[in-house]
Formats: structure tokens, C-alpha cells, sequence
């Protein structure tokens, strides 16, 4: 997998895959670097993780976001990771 540094703008969770990839798919069409990630839940299900970046800095992040709320995402949180 892939090691992710930087920052990164969290969208959703989704437990529905095809759900997942079809806005992962609308956010790269308008060229915001949408990546999923698959975790399992307690209850053994997994869920998909939606989130844009990695960002450098978070300044970047935060410039992102008036395009991730135009798509209609309003519940955003920018993470850090290490």
C-alpha cells in the first residue's frame, strides 16, 4: 500500500463500495485527487474511507476546500498524517 504524508481532506465513510469509487470518480472529475481506503468495522464489514490528498501543507488543504464543498461535500475535516 501506498504511504500517505502530508495532509488530507477526510469526505465520508461509506459502507456501499460502488458508492465510494462513483463520488471518488465525480471528485477526480474535477481534478481533486480523490483515493479511497477499505478498513473493516467491528463487525467484520468493511467500511471506505473517501478523502482528497495528500497535501504538502495545510494550507493547501484548506484552499481545496471550496471545491470539495461545491461538490457537495459540507462535512469535511483535514487531517495530518505523519
Amino acid at each position: 500500500a501506498e504511504k500517505i504524508r502530508g495532509y488530507v481532506v477526510y469526505v465520508g465513510a461509506y459502507a456501499n463500495l460502488s458508492r465510494a469509487e462513483r463520488l471518488a470518480k465525480e471528485l477526480r472529475e474535477r481534478k481533486l485527487d480523490a483515493r479511497t481506503g477499505t478498513v473493516e468495522r467491528p463487525d467484520g464489514k468493511p467500511l471506505i474511507s473517501l478523502w482528497i490528498g495528500p497535501f504538502e501543507a495545510k494550507s493547501e488543504a484548506l484552499a481545496a476546500l471550496p471545491e470539495i464543498h461545491a461538490a457537495g461535500f459540507q462535512e469535511t475535516m483535514i487531517r495530518a498524517v505523519p
